[in-house]
């Protein structure tokens, strides 16, 4: 192979790589934003100050249900901050380098690998890698509710010193809630071998979010029944007021999109241990993360995060071809707030039938060490995916994760992947 054709071949990868970035960003930016924060889009409903009801009783106090409505929902927009942006990210090891001074692609493993877990294998001294993946995730369930069927009773707030369920103060507002949450998630990855053991790897990743909110308003009677006009209920509390338009009216919705970097995470890691006759080979990966990401709009968490990784993994021959399995245990930390600190697991094999193309099958999980806020303890999928090598250096790779356990935080029913990427 020609130094000319070489250089028209990572030329094509360059052009292919802009390509995809283009599209990633139409994919990710379909609109112009609102300026309201996501975080306020639920309890912007009814205009922000709780629901408020008027009484039909002349002279009695204008009672109503505070912001107690919405803070019956905190969980959610808690569980939406903890989880939407929490994508998975690839490997930082690629699959194949390029001898300049022989103009032919090198192989740097034996298998071009898997998608979500890490391989302790290293890129190599001065070899350079860059990948871009797009993920999608439409949010279902929240703690197994479907997102489409929330609901919340509130009682009023009462009057000063009049006891809980007092008798015509016994009233409930029912709020049912529908809600949409869809991210597309956008990463840029770029891997620089310092030493042949020792890699360094920068992650820059593009968000767009996008959250919907319609909610129905109900009154109940103390039994839990919808209320009558001059039947059942008190009358002290009337949705839309005595009159129309002296209370907020049965039906609200709110909305906003935004899109915008996350937050920068740097990953380094060191291969300590390979080609050993009988253990695996063996690796660590610590990584930072830099809160560029706007956290109001769920698209970082506000504070710097600290991540340590331990890493084994191995090749060994087949009648089907190389089989690699491997195990990744780590923990996530982040800067004043605890309660979103993680252990984090992956265990999996990925199979190369030829070298030029991989399936793999991973685990993927999440603990979190103090679940404050009910967000979601643990989150655990499945993640079936392929890579494939169509060009000298040139990575296309699909990846599906499933949730195994959807009753847990906030989960889709599936998380795409779609990725292409070249090395240098």
């Amino acid at each position: 192979m020609t130094y000319r054709l070489m250089q028209n071949l990572l030329c094509k990868r360059i052009q292919a790589l802009a390509c995809f970035f283009l599209l990633a960003l139409f994919v990710i930016s379909p609109s112009i934003t609102q300026a309201q924060k996501l975080k306020d889009v639920i309890p912007d409903l009814y205009g922000g100050d709780g629901f408020q009801t008027n009484p039909l009783t002349v002279g009695s106090r204008p009672n109503d249900f505070g912001n107690a409505v919405f803070n019956s929902f905190n969980e959610l927009t808690n569980g939406i901050g903890a989880q939407i942006g929490q994508f998975s990210v690839n490997s930082t090891v690629a699959a194949f380098r390029f001898d300049v001074e022989r103009g032919v692609p090198v192989e740097v493993t034996k298998s071009l690998g898997p998608l979500f877990a890490e391989r302790a294998d290293t890129l190599g001294k001065g070899r350079f890698d860059f990948q871009v993946v797009w993920s999608h995730a439409d949010y279902q369930k929240f703690n197994g509710q479907k997102l489409s069927s929330l609901s919340a009773n509130v009682s009023p707030t009462l009057p000063p010193g009049l006891p809980p369920n007092s008798q015509g103060f016994n009233e409930q507002l029912q709020i049912n809630l529908d809600v949409e949450v869809i991210t597309n998630f956008v990463g840029f990855f770029g891997t620089f071998g310092l030493t042949d053991d020792w890699d360094i790897n920068l992650l820059v990743p593009l968000i767009h979010n996008k959250i919907k909110a319609k909610s129905q308003a109900t009154m109940l009677d103390a039994n839990g029944v919808p209320c009558v006009l001059g039947g059942n209920c008190s009358g002290i509390y009337v949705i839309n007021g005595a009159t129309p338009g002296t209370g907020d009216p049965s039906q609200a919705s709110s909305s906003g999109e935004k899109t915008g970097i996350g937050d920068i995470l740097i990953r380094s890691k060191y291969n300590f241990l390979k080609n050993h006759e009988i253990l695996p080979d063996l690796g660590v990966r610590g990584g930072i993360s830099i809160p560029t990401g706007d956290e109001d709009n769920f698209m970082g968490v506000g504070e710097f995060k600290f991540e340590g990784l331990a890493v084994a993994s191995k090749y060994y021959s087949s009648p089907i071809g190389m089989i690699g399995p491997h195990v990744n245990t780590g923990i996530v930390l982040v800067d004043n707030k605890s309660g979103l600190n993680l252990f984090t697991y992956v265990a999996g094999f990925d199979l190369a039938p030829i070298p030029t193309f991989a399936f793999s099958l991973d685990l993927l999980g999440r603990h979190e060490l103090n679940d404050k806020d009910n967000s979601g303890k643990d989150i655990i999928d499945l993640a079936p995916g392929m890579k494939f090598a169509p060009f000298p250096n040139t990575l296309v790779q699909a990846a599906v994760q499933l949730p195994l356990n959807k009753n847990e935080g906030l989960r889709p029913d599936a998380v795409w992947t779609l990725g292409l990427g070249g090395t240098f």
